[in-house]
């Protein structure tokens, strides 16, 4: 599990992240004031996802397991129980982190969660 540390508090940012093969994907970031929420495009090879909400999850980029070579894990800093999805501008980097998983931890991941 690799950690995106390049994010800022801009509205609307471009990263190049590595994966552990070495291959990068575009991750865009855009921050809605109107909604209070942070979407995200990913772009991996031919392959794009436009228009994602970012909330807490172990695998925001389920759906596509079968299609990505990784996943996108979006958790919270808080400690509190009822922590919330991103929804300050400033949440990136102050209280949600976002992590890249590879095909063996979303696996794990994955066992964890249905067998409880």
């Amino acid at each position: 599990m690799k950690q995106i540390t390049e994010i800022t508090n801009e509205y609307k940012q471009k990263l190049q992240p590595v994966l552990e093969t070495g291959e990068e994907f575009t991750l865009q970031l855009k921050y809605s004031s109107q909604q209070n929420c942070w979407f995200a495009n990913i772009l991996y090879s031919n392959f794009e996802i436009k228009n994602v909400k970012l909330v807490l999850s172990s695998n925001l980029l389920y759906q596509w397991k079968n299609i990505l070579p990784f996943g996108l894990m979006i958790v919270s800093t808080d400690t509190t129980p009822k922590s919330s999805d991103p929804f300050l501008l400033s949440d990136l980097t102050e209280r949600v982190n976002i992590f890249i998983l590879n095909k063996e931890e979303i696996s794990e991941i994955e066992n964890i969660v249905n067998n409880g």
